[in-house]
């Protein structure tokens, strides 16, 4: 595969190929309506495939998502005060409120 290095005026200026829906804004808006208005269902328990750490707790988080899917997802826990400083890391808004329940 080809790959090309492009200066960041050059990735600023990019924009993609299909444009976006006329609707996009109002189609993302009420996705993220429903989900902030579903109800929260959630189980955490000690994950049974990865043993904690002095550095970290592993469990397992299972959801009800929107239309009741199940959702299965791997939390970890830092033992310490712990602030991301890297690309790696990341939030998902609507799952704020369960984590914040488990600090």
């Amino acid at each position: 595969m080809h790959q090309e290095t492009l200066e960041l005026a050059e990735l600023k200026a990019a924009h993609a190929l299909t444009p976006y829906p006329s609707d996009f804004e109002a189609f993302w808006k009420a996705r993220m309506e429903e989900a902030d208005n579903a109800p929260l269902s959630w189980q955490i328990v000690p994950s049974t495939e990865v043993t904690s750490t002095a550095s970290a707790h592993f469990f397992d988080l299972t959801f009800v998502g929107i239309d009741g899917a199940e959702v299965y997802a791997k939390y970890l826990r830092p033992q310490t005060a712990f602030r991301c400083t890297n690309s790696a890391c990341f939030t998902v808004p609507w799952l704020s409120r369960i984590f914040s329940q488990l600090v």
